[in-house]
């Protein structure tokens, strides 16, 4: 009761998850399902938050999860992502850098923590390597999402601004 979404992260480490993607908590009481078709090759850890109307937020225990190399090979997303964002926590602007061989339309997402969007870019990505800068020195202080959608992946990004 009272959800606003959901925060699926993954890690190959269990204390370092990043989010991948989120989910919006429906009207009324309901089942979740979530398919990570860009998991890495071997161990991945993942977990999901819970975030309440009024801010408040909940954890699940941290389940691991062990994908052989061959069904890893097969997944639908040949060019695992490697997106990153820096610098993290930032006092100004972010740089998002990703190098994979997928080309074409990129939509960047910012988010806030409740899931509310605060502003959308259209770019295209032309080359393995892409980096992009924003400035979010307008936000005040706390945590963001950069969801970047491209042709087969989605990835989220949290960063904080300070």
């Amino acid at each position: 009761m009272n959800n606003k979404l959901f925060v699926i992260q993954r890690g190959t480490d269990s204390l370092a998850l990043s989010a991948i993607d989120t989910v919006p908590a429906a009207d009324s009481p309901h089942n979740y399902a979530f398919t990570d078709t860009t998991a890495l090759p071997g161990t991945n850890y993942y977990r999901v938050y819970q975030v309440d109307v009024n801010g408040n937020t909940t954890f699940t225990p941290t389940q691991k999860a062990v994908i052989p190399p061959v069904l890893a090979a097969e997944s639908p997303n040949p060019a695992p992502s490697r997106l990153s964002l820096r610098p993290n926590p930032t006092p100004g602007t972010v740089i998002l850098e990703m190098t994979n061989s997928l080309r074409g339309n990129l939509d960047i997402i910012l988010s806030d923590v409740g899931g509310n969007v605060i502003q959308r870019w259209k770019v295209i990505k032309e080359f393995p390597y892409w980096s992009q800068t924003i400035d979010p020195g307008y936000l005040p202080p706390g945590t963001y999402y950069m969801t970047v959608i491209g042709n087969g992946f989605r990835e989220v990004k949290p960063f904080l601004r300070i």
